[in-house]
């Protein structure tokens, strides 16, 4: 072997081992702030202790972004949690991407693919079974593949509709004013089934609800989600100081239906992924949270996305249940209780 080809040799390899080492301190770091922390029995029935007057667009609810990604690959996974876990952590809202390939429907983000959809409904089925005081939001923002969204339709239609969702019966209440009016109380037990298209076919039906798109052009939706994705791709810092303040502005300014408001960051390079974006964004979000109590913006927050959802999490979400005064009288030593496993709680009662 020839000097210069040994020298060649010799860079790759070191190259090659430069890169191993870099990917391996990256996704130390990454998860070194996961929110691994283990679901106490009372975070699987928070809601029983939320009154049962309480408009469903007045609780703080946590939710989790991509839900159904775990272990996906490092550029598609935006939770480390199954859907189960999730429900147990106390999350109630899933943000549900679905994928039609051939005869199945799958869990997707971006290229890859994830948990069949069955699963992940009968996950939600058998949980509400066993906790009928919770209410679930599910989201089915995208759909990909022919015919994915009849499918989709077809499949709640056989396992969610009839037991399991909630529905507008009434001709003569519009779904936004349905959606706006809803109590904890008709809720309960119940899936709210969302919508990200105008597909007619689903939306006449009485159990899914139309939700608006990213920039809020979808007229009469009744569930906000809004989506920019240059602020996204900001640090933490600008999204949480200029981004959400406008988010909650444009959900102010509608003036109905619930109301998503998206904590998580966007990887804008497709290479630090989202779980490295998370690491630089989870603590300054958690500040946010807690800095909305005594804030005018508070009657706004609704429910609360992230990526890598937990039950540390999702606590800093449900703390403001308490300053909003959504809690039982006599549950709420109970919920602080929950909450104090978790965090530090600064909240009262109103």
């Amino acid at each position: 072997m020839s000097k210069k080809y040994k020298i060649v040799i010799t860079v790759v390899c070191c190259v090659v081992l430069a890169i191993l080492l870099t990917t391996m301190a990256v996704s130390t770091y990454a998860n070194s702030d996961a929110d691994n922390a283990e679901p106490v029995e009372a975070l699987a029935d928070w809601m029983s202790m939320i009154s049962s007057s309480t408009k469903v667009k007045d609780i703080v609810i946590p939710g989790a972004h991509d839900a159904g990604t775990q272990g996906m690959p490092w550029f598609a996974e935006t939770q480390d949690k199954s859907v189960e876990a999730l429900l147990l952590c106390g999350t109630r809202y899933f943000d549900l991407r679905v994928e039609k390939k051939g005869d199945n429907l799958v869990i997707y983000h971006g290229i890859s693919t994830g948990v069949a959809l069955t699963d992940v409904l009968d996950t939600f089925k058998s949980f509400l079974t066993k906790h009928n005081s919770e209410t679930l939001l599910l989201d089915f923002q995208h759909f990909k593949g022919e015919g994915a969204q009849e499918a989709v339709a077809q499949l709640l239609e056989s396992t969610l509709a009839s037991n399991f969702a909630v529905k507008n019966s009434s001709s003569s209440t519009t779904d936004k004013d349905y959606i706006s009016q809803l109590t904890l109380h008709n809720a309960r037990g119940k899936c709210i089934i969302f919508w990200g298209s105008d597909s007619n076919s689903a939306l006449d039906k009485q159990y899914i609800f139309k939700r608006n798109d990213d920039l809020g052009n979808r007229t009469n939706s009744s569930l906000h989600s809004f989506y920019n994705a240059q602020w996204n791709r900001q640090s933490s810092e600008y999204y949480i100081s200029n981004a959400i303040p406008q988010y909650i502005k444009m959900y102010r300014d509608k003036g109905y239906g619930l109301f998503v408001l998206q904590g998580q960051l966007t990887d804008g390079l497709y290479i630090r992924g989202p779980k490295l974006r998370e690491r630089t964004h989870n603590e300054n979000m958690n500040k946010y949270l807690v800095s909305l109590i005594g804030s005018e913006d508070l009657q706004y927050i609704n429910i609360v996305m992230r990526d890598y959802a937990g039950c540390t999490k999702n606590c800093y979400a449900l703390q403001l249940n308490l300053a909003k005064g959504n809690l039982i009288s006599s549950m709420q030593e109970k919920y602080v209780e929950m909450l104090e496993n978790y965090i530090t709680v600064t909240a009262d009662e109103i």
